[in-house]
């Protein structure tokens, strides 16, 4: 007889002291990106397009809705919330080009998008990204963090071998290294 949770309920074993771990070395990324004056890019919503009134139509944008540090596949805010990466792109109006690939053409629509959000042009814009909710060990296989032998690691693909994961501390470390060595060199 169980505790009446089903098995995704369940903290994975080890999860709690992993989530500790995760939350300490978030912390400590975060205070330093803080102290360092590390920029950070815009965390934006995808808004499809829709029709106001039932009529007049409405284009799709990207609406900016926080900040984020970029820590590989991790978004680090301000406040200290975590989400998985999405999508990216530059806020840039729209040219009136021809385009060889659908591809390219979707490319700077979601420019523009991000631009008529209100996104000033050239700046970096992350959307449809994964929330990554840190009081909750059930976060581990979620996205990029999961446990190996009861400790948190990061994997660099949703897919990737867990042999190939790097633990939290690594990981996290040698990225925000980077945005500070970037931030110190502008």
């Amino acid at each position: 007889m169980g505790l009446g949770l089903s098995d995704e309920h369940t903290v994975p074993r080890g999860g709690d002291v992993a989530l500790a771990e995760v939350r300490a070395v978030l912390e400590r990324a975060r205070e330093r990106l803080l102290r360092e004056d590390v920029p950070t890019e815009v965390l934006g919503r995808y808004e499809p397009p829709t029709k106001r009134l039932g009529l007049f139509p409405v284009a799709e944008r990207i609406a900016p809705i926080g900040r984020v540090w970029r820590i590989g596949v991790l978004l680090l805010t301000p406040e200290g919330a975590l989400h998985a990466v999405g999508h990216q792109t530059r806020a840039k109006r729209l040219e009136r080009v021809g385009y060889v690939a659908e591809s390219a053409r979707r490319r700077d629509e979601l420019r523009d998008a991000a631009a008529r959000g209100g996104i000033t042009a050239g700046t970096s814009v992350d959307f449809d990204t994964l929330p990554l909710p840190l009081d909750r060990p059930d976060v581990f296989g979620t996205g990029p963090l999961t446990l190996r032998d009861g400790a948190a690691v990061v994997r660099w693909a949703p897919h990737a071998p867990l042999a190939d994961a790097v633990a939290i501390d690594d990981y996290v470390d040698e990225r925000v290294d980077l945005l500070v060595d970037a931030a110190r060199r502008r």
